[in-house]
């Protein structure tokens, strides 16, 4: 199951993207659910 670099870069850019849209998504729930890491 090899990917062609094409594709590659498609999956690499869609879980791109996935994470652009959902990290305000969780970030609204975990200050709702008050989950703050201390760095």
């Amino acid at each position: 199951n090899h990917l062609t670099k094409t594709e590659t870069g498609i999956v690499f850019s869609s879980i791109s993207l996935f994470a652009i849209i959902f990290q305000p998504v969780f970030g609204l729930m975990s200050d709702k659910l008050g989950l703050r890491k201390h760095l």
